[in-house]
């Protein structure tokens, strides 16, 4: 019968920490919500009558100007970087 070594090289299988590579990163975010919002406008094309389509543009449009405001109060928070002059 085989044995086989289901440790990894620090000997214990679970990791005590996260590695670099990990760690997500606002580019995986922006993908992940990119194919989100891709299978989000196909199931509304395919699934959702044409009033419901209606309200969910409306929705659509209220959360992206909600995203907008949240946007621009992230902006207004960061500090400028000192002239490096």
């Amino acid at each position: 019968m085989p044995v086989y070594n289901t440790k990894n090289w620090l000997g214990t299988r679970k990791r005590t920490r996260p590695q670099e590579h990990d760690v997500p990163t606002f580019e995986d975010f922006g993908r992940k919500l990119d194919r989100e919002i891709e299978r989000l406008r196909e199931m509304a094309e395919k699934k959702i009558s044409p009033a419901a389509r209606l309200k969910t543009a409306q929705s659509l449009r209220r959360m992206s100007e909600k995203l907008a405001r949240i946007a621009a109060d992230i902006e207004a928070k960061v500090e400028p970087k000192p002239d490096s002059r």
